[in-house]
């Protein structure tokens, strides 16, 4: 008993001597989304929900992508005999898990928004997607698509 003691009362000592803290670390993170791509398209975008010129108002917009497992196109050559026509491309599809991310999202939007007939979205919000356990499963875009006057 006298040793089990000991040897408890040893193992918190070195747990609580480690290296390592087992509390969180301080982190700074920067997320930059650029609009420039969307903007050489001659898609006008804003967060904000006023703008400074007039608009009509084409349609809500909301794209959500999720995580998850998608067709990946892959491209391999056959170098067989030369006589007949050379190297064959051939391409073969895997599945990959391919992870959400705003880019695309905001991709998809930009893209929804030029098929609509518009040049701007407007009061863009973004939101992450939660599954039941609170992991992050993806993300939804929200805002309205106009046509500038």
């Amino acid at each position: 008993m006298k040793k089990t003691v000991l040897f408890m009362m040893a193992l918190l000592l070195v747990s609580l001597t480690s290296c390592k803290s087992l509390l969180p670390q301080f982190t700074q993170k920067t997320y930059v989304l650029d609009y420039s791509k969307a903007s050489r398209q001659g898609v006008f975008l804003s967060e904000a929900n006023s703008v400074s010129f007039e608009y009509a108002p084409v349609a809500s917009i909301v794209v959500t992508s999720s995580d998850g497992m998608a067709k990946v196109a892959k491209t391999s050559k056959n170098y067989g005999d030369e006589s007949y026509g050379g190297p064959d491309t051939k391409i073969s599809y895997k599945d990959e898990w391919q992870v959400a991310t705003y880019e695309q999202t905001l991709d998809r939007a930009v893209q929804s928004c030029l098929d609509l007939g518009g040049d701007g979205i407007i009061n863009i919000t973004f939101n992450l997607n939660y599954d039941s356990q609170g992991a992050v499963t993806g993300n939804t875009l929200r805002g309205m698509v106009i046509k500038r006057k």
